[in-house]
């Protein structure tokens, strides 16, 4: 199994930020799916289309596997890194991978972004938190608010 069983605390405080959205309607991608975890939940609390990308082949099956258990219609896995979805814009962008791999799609988040998009990430540190919002800020996202468990953050911005 891939990364993302659900009991790491990136993968919950990203859960926690999907619960608080209003998904219903809305078109989003996952970028480092993994197993597929936040793709199921948005499709079961109401995501419209949901674009899973994974550049690990293995994460791409995990994505496509768990999606037919979990009886899943919505959800499009793709074996790529973000740069495959250019093209496509997102109500909501999800990332929960490490920092330095959040720092490399930064440009992406914004392309794949309209205007009011939301963008969550996790993945680092509380202590990194500052250095994220002012590289995201030079990219047009404005923190809304964020989650810490055990020093780990999750962030929710907004597009503009």
């Amino acid at each position: 199994m891939s990364f993302g069983t659900g009991h790491h605390e990136t993968t919950q405080l990203m859960i926690e930020f999907l619960f608080e959205q209003n998904l219903k309607n809305k078109k989003i991608c996952d970028i480092g799916s993994g197993t597929g975890i936040l793709s199921i939940i948005a499709e079961k609390i109401g995501a419209d289309e949901i674009d899973a990308v994974d550049i690990d082949f293995n994460c791409f099956e995990n994505t496509i596997q768990n999606a037919k258990r979990n009886n899943c219609k919505k959800i499009s896995a793709k074996n790529s890194s973000s740069e495959g979805l250019i093209g496509n814009t997102y109500d909501i962008v999800l990332s929960n991978i490490t920092l330095n791999n959040l720092k490399n799609n930064f440009e992406s988040f914004k392309n794949l972004s309209n205007q009011n998009s939301i963008l969550i990430v996790s993945g680092f540190y509380k202590k990194d938190l500052k250095k994220v919002n002012q590289m995201l800020k030079n990219f047009g996202f404005e923190l809304i608010d964020f989650k810490t468990k055990n020093n780990w953050i999750a962030s929710r911005y907004c597009y503009s």
